[in-house]
């Protein structure tokens, strides 16, 4: 049994071969796809996709590099389709230093109110960590969740511990 625990099935970029891909994953073995939202705007597609290919279950949540266009008005229609959906994770939520000009403290305050509703709804979250892990270990110190998954990790051996006695598994690319 093989789980993919983070493919964007949803994005435009499957538009054209999105059955295929869902096909060669299942006859490659893989009996779940987990796929994560990234904005509010894409909560439906993520729904509409997972209600769609047997074995893709969502995840909810506001990615750090979508948090420009985000308010907290978003935070509440996320913590509704928590409740309402009950999906598998909070997803995906994180912070990103990598990409310029991005505002980590708006970042930070989604990533934590993420947190929060994930302990909240007893849900793991679907971490997005780029130059960023030290930050996000002292944030899941602080608010601590049901564990989860930090994908693409690639961070030290030392930091991958620290996920790993917090709960959490890593994904690498």
């Amino acid at each position: 049994m093989w789980i993919d625990t983070h493919c964007h099935l949803d994005a435009a970029e499957f538009a054209v071969d999105r059955d295929a891909v869902a096909a060669a994953a299942r006859a490659a073995g893989v009996d779940t796809i987990v796929v994560p939202a990234v904005e509010v705007a894409n909560f439906q597609a993520v729904q509409d996709c997972c209600q769609r290919y047997a074995g893709c279950v969502a995840a909810y949540g506001i990615h750090p590099m979508y948090t420009p266009q985000a308010d907290a008005g978003d935070l509440e229609v996320l913590r509704n389709w928590l409740a309402r959906e009950r999906p598998v994770a909070v997803g995906e939520i994180g912070l990103d230093h990598f990409v310029p000009g991005l505002d980590r403290e708006r970042q930070r305050d989604f990533f934590v109110a993420q947190l929060k509703l994930a302990r909240e709804f007893d849900l793991p979250v679907l971490l997005h960590v780029r130059r960023a892990v030290d930050e996000i270990l002292r944030e899941l110190r602080r608010c601590k969740v049901r564990g989860g998954i930090a994908h693409a990790f690639n961070g030290s051996r030392q930091q991958a511990e620290q996920f790993i006695d917090l709960g959490f598994a890593l994904g690498f690319g």
